[in-house]
């Protein structure tokens, strides 16, 4: 399903939902990160194709 798609299909995303978007890791998350045992790390390419990758080790390793 194209980002179009799925826009179309759910709508605007609320507020609350957009400013967990970010470009980077800041410093708030990767302290989330480092006390986590698992993490799924979704990024989108330029034409909008995700890719979402499972990680789960000892925590603070």
């Amino acid at each position: 399903m194209s980002p179009a798609e799925v826009h179309a299909r759910l709508g605007e995303p609320e507020a609350m939902v957009k400013a967990k978007i970010q470009d980077h890791i800041d410093e708030y998350f990767r302290l989330f990160i480092a006390h986590s045992p698992f993490l799924s790390m979704a990024t989108a390419d330029a034409e909008g194709r995700a890719d979402c990758s499972p990680v789960a080790t000892t925590r603070g390793s």
